[in-house]
């Protein structure tokens, strides 16, 4: 399921239940598409498939903390992803231990609905900037791969031109050149 224009896709991971189903309740009211899961390795295991716009993390996991799970998102997966701590703990060091594990800001429990809104309406700019990047980025790709292929053709033959036979027959020269090994050119005309 795509998500809208204001809506995110959220991982939601939080060890206690109740906490993790009111959350999630109040985030899909909002019309986010929310998958709520109980442990990091949970986390870890449904976030390629699941494929988030946002992250919502709780520190405090039995299996493996909120720390460790930013990490390895961080270091496993290339695309940057917004990570909010969740935590009830309001000590400056904890926070900036969260920010220093990958974390981008930092909830504290029980979740002000002021606040979260707020954050989901960053959030949700963020997440917009990044479907449109994504988008133009996909669209210049095959642009240039198009402008490519053309640069690379006769416009009347589509036979490879001057200009590519030039640049392939300067590669397979270094290669062999590099090996050491002969190399035979028939020119036909």
């Amino acid at each position: 399921m795509q998500p809208t224009g204001t809506s995110m896709r959220i991982l939601l991971v939080d060890d206690v239940q109740l906490d993790r189903m009111q959350l999630a309740i109040r985030l899909k009211q909002q019309g986010h598409i929310v998958k709520a899961v109980g442990s990091g390795l949970e986390a870890l295991n449904t976030y390629e498939s699941f494929d988030p716009e946002l992250v919502l993390l709780d520190i405090a996991m039995p299996d493996m903390n909120g720390f460790e799970v930013s990490l390895h998102i961080r270091e496993t997966f290339p695309d940057w992803i917004p990570i909010i701590f969740l935590s009830s703990h309001e000590e400056p060091e904890m926070i900036a231990k969260a920010i220093e594990a990958g974390g981008d800001d930092y909830l504290i429990k029980p979740v002000d609905k002021l606040v979260l809104n707020s954050k989901l309406m960053a959030m949700q700019r963020i997440a917009h900037m990044r479907r449109e990047l994504k988008q133009a980025t996909a669209q210049l790709e095959e642009m240039n791969s198009r402008l490519q292929q053309q640069a690379n053709e006769d416009g009347l033959t589509k036979l490879y031109n001057r200009r590519y036979i030039d640049h392939k027959l300067e590669t397979m020269i270094a290669w062999h050149g590099r090996h050491h090994m002969p190399m035979a050119l028939i020119l036909l005309d």
